[in-house]
């Protein structure tokens, strides 16, 4: 389907992917939110590591501290990590995140990241 878009790179280049990917899993959580389907679609490593930063349910710890000037900030999880913090099932995890509070999702994970991004990137 998206192939098709990579036959000229330079053309390809200037495509909004990050919005393309984002108004895709966007998408896709809300057709998730439907008790009759039984999968999930959409980037599901962006949906990952955007929940590791966010809240704390099932995300592991890093076993050692981690390098702030590191870019992509995915590349953070990409160390060894230790266990998950809890070790549960898809039914304990829904628990979890139907009890979630405000109060307990980080709203701005990325407050020193202008740092971390390249020059060529900004």
């Amino acid at each position: 389907m998206y192939l098709p878009l990579f036959a000229d790179f330079e053309k390809a280049g200037k495509y909004a992917w990050g919005a393309a990917a984002l108004a895709f899993s966007y998408r896709a959580l809300g057709n998730a939110t439907n008790k009759s389907l039984s999968t999930i679609s959409g980037c599901l490593t962006l949906l990952q590591c955007w929940s590791y930063w966010h809240i704390n349910i099932g995300r592991p710890k890093l076993n050692q501290e981690h390098n702030s000037d590191v870019f992509p900030l995915a590349l953070w999880w990409k160390q060894k990590l230790s266990g998950l913090q809890a070790k549960c099932d898809v039914v304990q995890y829904r628990k979890q995140l139907d009890c979630l509070q405000s109060s307990e999702v980080v709203w701005q994970p990325y407050e020193n990241v202008e740092s971390t991004i390249p020059e060529e990137f900004k």
